[in-house]
């Protein structure tokens, strides 16, 4: 068992992900001076191309599910994927979800406080939630909830004087028209916040630090993976023993998980065959054992 686990966690050979274009010719392209009719037409053909980026994209990450080329690393990046939730509906552009998905991808078996650091910067997740119109004098909360209740600390361990004093911490933190992460000097409160307790001129970074030395963020995100990878919620003792060591990690997932996929309980009865498996991993479990080919472009498969 330990020779797989380390196999699982050392990572599989990569793949290079298609090419993605931050701005199409289409894109581009003044429609000001265009009739009508011409606008509706070249608008639709960029919402055509652009999610046709998005589904290639799609494609090579199934692809890399399906050939188990880094099985645990897929997983955890689903896990990621499912925590830091955003949609193309609300972001409108292709190459913001891409490169929010490499971020979560990439640091999937590494560090948690980099992944966070890294969601409060993502252009996507600023567009998904407002944080663009984050400004000082006019804060938006929208992101500064969702990092405390859905993304760190869950419910009940943080107050609305809290969201208030972050959201003026984030200000500042924005996306330009390509999806660019930018900061803003200008709109950013420099002004002292009170966070959890603690007061100083606080931007973003000084906030993920404050939330990472939170008890209830160790024990948040160990019950989030460990009721992800068994199927089952744990119980207090089993949260508060992963939550330090998790602490004692300073945050690093591959110990995390080491010890987890070693774990006795991890194979007791009431855990094994419990999961419930989402869409994804039926596509992908049928598609291995039917050896059906996977599509271009698309994601379809056919025997």
């Amino acid at each position: 068992p330990e020779r797989v686990v380390d196999l699982l966690l050392t990572g599989g050979r990569e793949v290079e992900p298609p090419h993605v274009v931050q701005e199409s010719t289409a894109d581009a392209m003044d429609l000001s001076g265009l009739p009508r009719e011409q606008r509706r037409r070249v608008r639709a053909l960029r919402k055509r191309d652009d999610l046709a980026q998005l589904l290639d994209y799609e494609s090579w990450w199934v692809e890399r599910m399906v050939r188990h080329d880094d099985p645990l690393r897929d997983r955890m990046a689903l896990f990621w994927h499912g925590l830091f939730a955003t949609n193309y509906k609300t972001v409108k552009r292709s190459y913001d979800l891409i490169q929010q998905h490499r971020l979560l991808r990439e640091n999937a078996l590494g560090s948690y406080g980099d992944l966070l650091q890294g969601i409060v910067r993502d252009p996507a997740m600023i567009k998904f939630l407002d944080n663009d119109r984050n400004k000082k004098g006019a804060p938006n909360e929208n992101l500064a909830r969702e990092l405390m209740e859905l993304f760190s600390l869950g419910e009940g361990h943080y107050t609305e004087a809290d969201v208030r004093e972050v959201a003026r911490a984030l200000t500042g933190e924005s996306r330009d028209s390509l999806g660019n992460y930018v900061y803003k000097k200008k709109n950013h409160d420099r002004g002292e916040k009170t966070v959890l307790g603690e007061t100083g001129r606080f931007g973003a970074d000084e906030v993920v630090e404050i939330l990472l030395r939170q008890t209830a963020c160790s024990r948040y995100i160990s019950r989030r993976l460990i009721a992800y990878l068994e199927g089952v919620e744990p119980d207090e003792l089993r949260v508060a023993e992963y939550a330090a060591f998790l602490e004692e990690q300073e945050y690093e997932l591959r110990p995390f998980l080491r010890k987890l996929l070693l774990d006795p309980r991890f194979y007791r009865e009431e855990v094994v065959a419990a999961r419930i498996a989402s869409p994804i991993d039926y596509y992908v479990g049928l598609t291995r054992r039917l050896a059906m080919k996977l599509e271009p472009q698309i994601g379809r498969a056919h025997v």
